[in-house]
C-alpha cells in the first residue's frame, strides 16, 4: 500500500513542479500528503507521504495501515449494518436473513457466553477424555476438523496442480502451534522467547481448561517435545517453493505403506470423503515421521495435544479470558497493541462461515444496477486501453 502511495503522489508532485515551477500552487488531495520537510533527494518516499503518515497513525488494533484499510473500514462498518438489521427481521426459516442473523445475535451475546463458560465444549472435552488408542484419536481428530480444530496435518480440496480441470484431495505437513519449523530450532534469542513464552501460553489454555497448574506445566513441556519431533520433518519455506516435490500423488493405500498408524479409509469416511480414489501428498516424509510419532508418544501426550488445539483453535467462541490470551500470545507475531472489538471480530468470522449468504445481501443493498454498469464500463475502459497499449508494443508477437 505505501509504495502506491509513494507513487501517486510522486507523480502528481512533478507534475506540479514541472508544470508550474517555484510558484506551485499549494493544494490539493495528493500536495497535502506530501511533507515539504523532507528533502525528496534524501528520502522520496517519505517527502512523498510523509504528512499523510503523520495524520494517519497505525490505530493499536491493527499491525499495518494504509489508505486500502480506509475502505475496508468502511466495508465492515457496512456489513456490520446488514448483520444488525438480518438480525433485527423477522426473516423466514432457511433465509439468508435468519442465518445471518442468528449467528450475529448468538455471537454478540457476550453475557451468555461468559455465563456458559466451558459449557458448549465439554462434550467435545469428554471425547477426547475417554480416547485410549491411536484409532480413536485419529477419529476424533476427523470429527473435530469439522468443527474448525485442525490437528496432526493439513487436508483440503483445491485443483489438481497439473490437471486445472479437477479438484483434487490434498495431505500436508501440519500439526505446529508456531507459524514455521524454524521457531522450533533457531537459536537466538528473540527466537527463544517465542518457544518459551509459546510453552507458556499452551500451560495457560490448559489451566483455563481444568488441569492443575502442575500438570499443566507438564503437559506443556511433552507438548512441545511433541511438536519439535514434528517440525523436524517440515520441509523448510524454501523447499515448499518447489512445485514438483510437493507433488506426489498416490493411492490410499499408497499412503498407507507411508503412514500405517492411521486408518485412512476409517478417517476419510468421516470427513466425508471416502470416495476419493486418489491423494496428493505434500510432503510424505513429514506423514511417515507422523506416523513413527503417533506408534511410540504415550496416548496421554496425544489427548493433552488435541485437547489444547482443540481450546485454542474455538477459544474465539469462548469467554472472553481465552480469547484475550490468545490475542497476547498472536501479538508476538502481528504487533498488534489491542484486541479488535467484539462486533469487528464477529462481523470476520460471519463473513469466513456464510461469506456467500453474506455477499447476496451486500449486492442487494450496496450495488444496484446503476453500480454495476459504473463498473462494468470502467473495466472495459480499461481493457480498452491496455489493449491499445498492447497493440503498441513492438517487442510482443501476435
Amino acid at each position: 500500500m505505501r509504495p502506491l502511495l509513494a507513487l501517486f503522489s510522486s507523480i502528481a508532485a512533478l507534475f506540479l513542479v514541472s508544470c508550474h515551477g517555484p510558484s506551485v500552487q499549494k493544494e490539493g488531495i495528493l500536495y497535502d500528503r506530501i511533507d515539504t520537510a523532507v528533502s525528496p533527494a534524501n528520502d522520496f518516499f517519505q517527502y512523498a507521504s510523509g504528512n499523510w503518515i503523520k495524520k494517519n497513525p497505525i490505530p493499536e488494533e491493527q499491525s499495518s495501515w494504509g489508505i486500502g484499510n480506509l475502505v475496508i473500514e468502511e466495508n465492515i462498518s457496512r456489513l456490520r449494518g446488514l448483520c444488525e438489521k438480518a438480525s433485527a427481521a423477522k426473516a423466514a426459516k432457511g433465509s439468508p436473513e435468519q442465518l445471518l442473523g442468528d449467528y450475529w445475535a448468538m455471537a454478540m451475546d457476550s453475557s451468555k457466553i461468559e455465563s456458559q463458560g466451558l459449557q458448549p465444549l465439554q462434550p467435545l472435552m469428554d471425547s477426547i477424555e475417554k480416547i485410549r488408542s491411536i484409532g480413536e484419536l485419529v477419529l476424533t481428530v476427523a470429527r473435530f476438523k469439522q468443527l474448525g480444530s485442525s490437528t496432526l496435518f493439513s487436508d483440503f480440496v483445491t485443483q489438481d496442480d497439473k490437471n486445472s480441470s479437477v479438484m483434487a484431495y490434498k495431505l500436508w505437513q501440519g500439526g505446529l502451534g508456531l507459524p514455521e519449523r524454524e521457531y522450533y530450532f533457531r537459536q537466538d534469542s528473540a527466537t527463544t522467547a517465542i518457544r518459551n513464552a509459546y510453552q507458556e501460553y499452551i500451560s495457560h489454555l490448559l489451566q483455563m481448561a481444568g488441569k492443575d497448574s502442575l500438570a499443566a506445566v507438564t503437559s506443556a513441556r511433552r507438548i512441545m517435545e511433541l511438536e519439535i519431533r514434528l517440525a523436524g520433518s517440515h520441509r523448510k519455506l524454501e523447499d515448499l517453493r518447489d512445485p514438483y516435490r510437493n507433488y506426489n500423488k498416490m493411492s490410499v493405500a499408497g499412503l498407507e505403506k507411508i503412514c500405517n498408524a492411521i486408518d485412512w479409509k476409517g478417517y476419510l469416511k468421516v470427513t466425508g470423503i471416502a470416495s476419493v480414489d486418489s491423494i496428493i501428498v505434500g510432503q510424505p516424509e513429514f506423514f511417515k515421521t507422523l506416523g513413527q510419532a503417533l506408534s511410540t508418544t504415550p496416548i496421554d501426550v496425544w489427548r493433552d495435544y488435541v485437547l489444547f488445539n482443540l481450546v485454542n483453535d474455538l477459544s474465539f467462541a469462548l469467554p472472553d479470558r481465552f480469547g484475550q490470551a490468545a490475542f497476547e500470545f498472536s501479538r508476538l507475531f502481528s504487533g498488534a497493541k489491542a484486541r479488535k472489538a467484539r462486533w469487528k471480530r464477529v462481523v470476520s468470522l460471519e463473513e469466513n462461515a456464510m461469506g456467500e449468504l453474506m455477499g447476496k445481501l451486500y449486492v442487494r443493498e450496496f450495488f444496484n444496477e446503476k453500480a454495476k454498469q459504473r463498473y462494468e464500463r470502467m473495466v472495459e475502459d480499461i481493457r480498452s486501453a491496455l489493449k491499445d497499449r498492447i497493440r503498441q508494443l513492438d517487442w510482443m508477437s501476435d
